[in-house]
């Protein structure tokens, strides 16, 4: 029922809207700030003749593009990090990147700086992934998401060889307990990359790591 709908999904836009707006316009900007599937999907239900239905399609295809690219990431990961199947982990990654996912042009970017999953080492294609990334992973990593942070440090490592900037990000992905930069901050201790070798703190490093 597209009114029980709209009346679910948008009871607040309505009951707080200013009263100069219309009820679609106040619909529409409530539906536009959420920025979910549910919320595009209501406004298109209750207004199919709508002014801003356009707008609202092309944002329901991006937001399902979205969905799509993030699910093909989850097996991407699966691949890399549980099967450590670089090979599979390298097109999935390509397929989500392509699709402008943030999470999986660092991982491309950072394949393709070491030749896994690939057939040869391409520095070129490496760089031009890690710079589509980096202003959007930075933004993420600066609120606090850790696995961005963990994506900055690996970028800057693989891709940059800046391990002044791998090991700043490593150190606050850790703070909130991810288990991949612990790992990675005991190999920077473990190899003195950008850190004075320190055997018992790459030792303690890894313990973390596995018990997270």
């Amino acid at each position: 029922n597209s009114s029980l709908t709209g009346d679910f999904y948008f009871k607040k836009a309505l009951d707080t809207g200013p009263a100069t707006t219309s009820a679609e316009q106040a619909i529409w900007q409530f539906a536009k700030e959420q920025e979910a599937l549910p919320f595009y999907r209501a406004y298109l239900s209750k207004y199919p003749n709508g002014e801003y239905v356009a707008e609202a399609k092309a944002r329901l295809q991006r937001a399902l593009g979205a969905d799509i690219a993030a699910e093909v990431v989850a097996q991407a990961d699966y691949q890399y990090f549980e099967l450590n199947n670089d090979k599979e982990a390298f097109l999935l990654y390509k397929q989500a990147a392509n699709q402008g996912n943030l999470s999986a042009m660092a991982s491309l970017a950072k394949l393709l700086a070491s030749g896994r999953g690939t057939s040869r080492k391409d520095l070129a294609k490496a760089k031009y992934w890690a710079e589509k990334a980096l202003p959007g992973l930075k933004e993420l990593a600066e609120s606090g998401h850790s696995y961005s942070q963990y994506q900055l440090g690996a970028l800057y490592s693989n891709v940059y060889k800046n391990y002044a900037e791998t090991n700043k990000w490593y150190s606050r992905a850790v703070d909130k307990g991810d288990a991949v930069a612990m790992l990675n901050l005991g190999v920077a201790y473990q190899y003195g990359e950008g850190l004075t070798k320190n055997y018992d703190k790459a030792m303690s490093w890894y313990l973390k790591a596995a018990d997270e």
